[in-house]
């Protein structure tokens, strides 16, 4: 892959990873051949498939859809009608008969970010709460709790450079910071995100202005192991705290107690998307600029960072992650290519992946 030596604003590219991927090209199925590039997704037992579709793209007023794999259709949800209360859906996660959309309300210009649960069967929403993070923000993730009684939000904060991370309660919409003022959190800003070909830098704002190099904008529990990973995309670093430190901090109101038990678990992290804990405890991090997937895993007793999956043609700038049936669901965003300019052709991908067993 070609790269270019500097972004013009004092950032490098990441250094190349080359291990050999575990499994090949071939083993990637596509799921659903879509008229847009997906954002987030979720994917029921069913096999039902819900998607969202970022600003960047011409998505029309479609904000948040359904895919049927029975009858290849999609259709707009829960409706046409409901399309116009919806901004830009950064992530979307499942929990029991609850589907989760976290809207960034584009930056909180547009309109207030918000966090809104649906009734699978019905199609009603349970709750809608605002975040709180106002203009400026990014909020880029959502993490529901276990338990579920309350969700984890990252704020990626592109325009107000105050990252954090923060609890909403389910049932009461009450919210509380349990992470800010953390290195961890932060944006690198002297790296420089190069699109899949590794010739264009990704810029954002003001006419692409500006170099795109989000803060925290990815969050995975593993309940199993009392944690939970959190990376920014711009960091060749990644993260893990004790969810249940998280949940004291939760509970406590206090957005400094969980700072001692931060530790670093990659110092040479690729590009990163989304990421997601299988049951076994591996953790799957989209690498969009190789076109990969990773898979981050301590089961060996030797912590160890591989490369499940590659594809330039496939693997369009993989970002959000869903793990259903022992198979990794993978959303081609394409988002390199609307952040450097140019218009996606051809629609989008949502693919999938045996899970390393």
């Amino acid at each position: 892959m070609e790269v270019v030596a500097d972004d013009g604003f004092g950032g490098s590219p990441f250094p190349a990873i080359t291990d050999e991927p575990l499994q090949k090209a071939s083993a990637i199925e596509v799921v659903a051949k879509l008229p847009i590039p997906p954002n987030a997704i979720a994917i029921t037992g069913d096999g039902d498939l819900y998607v969202s579709f970022h600003s960047r793209h011409d998505r029309g007023n479609l904000k948040l859809a359904k895919w049927d794999p029975k009858t290849q259709n999609l259709t707009a949800w829960p409706t046409e009608k409901r399309q116009l209360s919806y901004w830009q859906i950064t992530s979307l996660k499942l929990h029991g008969n609850s589907l989760y959309a976290l809207d960034d309300g584009i930056n909180g210009l547009t309109n207030k970010p918000k966090v809104v649960a649906f009734d699978l069967q019905k199609g009603d929403e349970r709750l809608r709460y605002r975040t709180g993070t106002g203009r400026g923000s990014l909020v880029a993730d959502l993490a529901v709790h276990p338990d579920g009684k309350s969700l984890y939000i990252a704020d990626a904060s592109m325009i107000r450079g105050l990252p954090k991370i923060f609890a909403i309660d389910v049932e009461t919409g009450g919210r509380s910071v349990v992470l800010k003022g953390h290195h961890s959190l932060k944006a690198n800003r002297s790296a420089s995100i190069l699109d899949a070909t590794g010739t264009h830098t990704l810029r954002w704002a003001y006419f692409g202005a500006f170099p795109y190099r989000p803060a925290v904008s990815a969050l995975a529990i593993d309940a199993k192991n009392d944690a939970m990973y959190f990376a920014a995309p711009s960091s060749r670093e990644a993260f893990k705290v004790p969810l249940s430190q998280l949940d004291y901090a939760r509970d406590t109101n206090s957005h400094k107690s969980a700072r001692p038990y931060v530790s670093k678990f990659l110092d040479h992290k690729p590009v990163s998307g989304g990421m997601v804990v299988a049951t076994n405890g591996d953790l799957y991090i989209a690498d969009p600029q190789t076109s990969a997937i990773r898979v981050y895993s301590t089961r060996s007793g030797q912590p160890v960072l591989k490369t499940l999956v590659r594809d330039p043609e496939v693997l369009r700038w993989p970002g959000q992650l869903a793990i259903r049936d022992g198979y990794l669901y993978v959303a081609c965003s394409a988002l390199d290519t609307a952040f450097t300019g140019r218009k996606v052709e051809g629609g989008g991908l949502v693919v999938r992946v045996p899970l390393l067993v």
